[in-house]
């Protein structure tokens, strides 16, 4: 069941100066103030030191705006997907509105607690345009992708949407949508890309710069969609997006999830036109003709961030993929090269950098800069330092729950955060300063924001409270992550 337990986690433990020289510094979140947690009115028992907030029901790895001031969550909605849609909170989780596919917060009789939208049913992700004027939302279960305008104060108006289902109200239909489950927006503000998991496919949009309006322009796919795509390898199951002003990036599932599917594709980016022409590849297996990278460890990867020139992939330790691993490529725009691997202390990987803190690697993201990395999985939250040179990411900080300091040496040195546990994904704030995350299978939102000396957290109850607690320092940082040969 798929009733979110979600944690929004915006951890602020990022203390670096406006500009620093080559790369930003993350100072570990043992002086830091102001972790804020929400969670679903449902799981009380569960994280009972949040408090309550609607719509939280289903949700996915958050959205910052550009200017750092709002947080956008995008809301699946409970098992039958009603209250899909849009959560608009202030960056320090102050609520402010909310659009769903029925008016309602995910749950009976809370129907006009949300402004009603369209096509929202299944809302899976959100993005900013730079710009900051316009948001969208991909909601696969209503095949359909969503466009709103953004208000100074962050709330959200819609103005149109697209989708596959012909039905009363602002959408325009295309056919062509499938189930969009990523969304991004280019750099340069003029298009639009999401990936299609259900047909493999990778879809291209034309922006309008003024209005934000949507036009489908294209589509890559792994069957060619019957001549409605062109036809290119890597797409079954596409289900992560990275977006750069030169290069997509997309990392797909294969069939039926299967581990040994597992491919990230690089597609070269036509700055005048969108678009895409596929480049590069690396693949849990050999592929057709031999053409992919092929590094070990890579079945089963699940997590993708682009930092400046480096595309990380991440593997979470399963039953079919027993050690976690963050893979690091090296790019020249789409061109790939392998330039190595970083795995905990606790399963060394030969060949492979050593990390103290990582545990798992579920999600992967990356400040604006590319200064910061941070990893989401397991029982922690790890922070990274990125040498913008080689790619190399050494331990900075880790951040984990009370109860889990307590129980186990392996975390001694991590920062105490409410709702961390078991976080399914990251995003960290464009000035790399604030990481939020959010826990799927039951929901907690928690920021974590620097401060004076003396290390707290704020409370959301009405009246914030705040409640001294001291973090341990961190362990030695890692090695960095060694550069290895292209394999192919």
């Amino acid at each position: 069941m798929l009733r979110s337990l979600l944690v929004l986690a915006a951890l602020a433990a990022l203390c670096v100066p406006a500009r620093a020289a080559a790369s930003r510094h993350l100072a570990a979140p043992a002086q830091t103030a102001g972790a804020t947690c929400l969670r679903a009115p449902a799981f009380e028992v569960l994280v009972p030191e949040c408090p309550a907030a609607a719509p939280l029901t289903g949700l996915h790895a958050v959205t910052v705006s550009p200017d750092g001031q709002d947080v956008y969550v995008p809301v699946t909605g409970d098992e039958e997907q009603r209250g899909g849609g849009v959560n608009v909170l202030g960056s320090a989780l102050t609520p402010l509105g909310c659009v769903t596919d029925d008016a309602g917060a995910g749950w009976p009789g809370t129907e006009g607690s949300c402004d009603d939208g369209d096509a929202l049913r299944g809302t899976t992700s959100v993005a900013v345009s730079p710009d900051g004027r316009s948001v969208y939302a991909a909601a696969p279960y209503a095949h359909a992708i969503a466009w709103f305008d953004r208000a100074g104060d962050g709330r959200l108006t819609q103005r149109g949407c697209l989708d596959d289902l012909p039905r009363a109200g602002r959408c325009v239909h295309t056919g062509r949508l499938g189930a969009p489950n990523r969304i991004a927006v280019s750099p340069d503000g003029r298009n639009v890309y999401a990936t299609d998991w259900a047909r493999g496919a990778l879809l291209t949009f034309d922006r309008d710069d003024v209005t934000g309006a949507l036009t489908f322009s294209g589509c890559l796919s792994a069957s060619g969609a019957d001549g409605a795509c062109r036809q290119a390898g890597g797409l079954t199951g596409a289900y992560r997006l990275a977006v750069t002003s030169d290069a997509v990036f997309v990392l797909a599932f294969g069939q039926l999830w299967e581990a040994a599917g597992t491919t990230l594709t690089s597609f070269a980016r036509s700055a005048r036109t969108g678009a895409l022409e596929p480049v590069d590849c690396a693949a849990a297996g050999a592929a057709p003709g031999g053409r992919c990278l092929t590094p070990r460890a890579f079945d089963g990867a699940r997590s993708l961030a682009v930092a400046g020139g480096t595309v990380y992939v991440g593997r979470y330790a399963a039953e079919n993929s027993p050690t976690t691993v963050i893979h690091a490529f090296a790019r020249d725009g789409a061109r790939l090269r392998y330039a190595g691997c970083l795995t905990p202390a606790s399963e060394p990987l030969a060949g492979c950098a050593a990390s103290a803190h990582l545990l798992e690697a579920r999600w992967l993201a990356a400040s604006a800069d590319g200064s910061v990395v941070v990893a989401a999985g397991g029982a922690r939250l790890v922070g990274f330092t990125r040498d913008p040179a080689t790619g190399a990411l050494s331990d900075a900080w880790c951040a984990t729950e009370a109860f889990e300091l307590a129980r186990d040496p392996l975390f001694a040195g991590c920062a105490v955060v409410p709702g961390t546990y078991r976080a399914d994904t990251v995003t960290v704030a464009p000035d790399g300063r604030s990481v939020y995350t959010t826990r799927t299978r039951g929901a907690v939102l928690a920021t974590l924001r620097a401060g004076p000396a003396a290390a707290y957290f704020a409370r959301r109850t009405g009246s914030p409270r705040a409640a001294s607690r001291r973090a341990a320092a961190p362990r030695a940082a890692s090695r960095d992550v060694p550069l290895h040969p292209r394999t192919r």
